[in-house]
């Protein structure tokens, strides 16, 4: 604001802010989706926690392999 209490920002200001935290949120819950899918499969794919921690440990491998 500036002495008189005006905002500095522009609507076009709020917009663009609107739409990065919108990108922001949708990258986070893409993320959270696939994670949890992950999880999922894992516990469907074991029958202990010993197995299901292998199995989880595999898939994050995985998933890093085919990040880079």
């Amino acid at each position: 604001m500036n002495s008189r209490g005006e905002s500095l920002y522009l609507p076009d200001d709020l917009a663009v802010q609107r739409a990065r935290k919108m990108g922001y949120n949708k990258e986070w819950n893409d993320r959270k989706f696939q994670d949890f899918g992950i999880i999922e499969d894992a516990l469907r794919q074991s029958t202990n926690f010993t197995e299901f921690s292998q199995i989880l440990r595999e898939k994050i491998t995985e998933l890093e392999r085919n990040v880079r």
